[in-house]
């Protein structure tokens, strides 16, 4: 794996940390997403998004030729979960 995709890995993590954290707290939203792929979108970081609406692009192009199809979610970047 490139430098890149490690950054790009790291920053994707930080994002899906939250969405779980997120989801501590509001379990029925996790069950919705259950056989759907998310991409997660971030607020604030352009080249992040640009890499992972592509991977959105990809993953499409890879379902419309391998026959294997499952809706692929958008989601935005949640804000930081603090708990209480």
């Amino acid at each position: 794996m490139t430098v890149r995709r490690e950054e790009f890995a790291d920053r994707n993590l930080v994002m899906i940390r939250k969405r779980m954290l997120r989801a501590l707290q509001h379990p029925d939203e996790l069950e919705a997403l259950a056989g759907v792929e998310v991409i997660e979108l971030p607020r604030n970081d352009p080249e992040l998004l640009e890499a992972n609406l592509q991977m959105a692009v990809n993953i499409a192009r890879r379902m419309s030729t391998d026959g294997d199809r499952v809706p692929i979610l958008l989601m935005p970047e949640v804000e930081d979960t603090v708990f209480s």
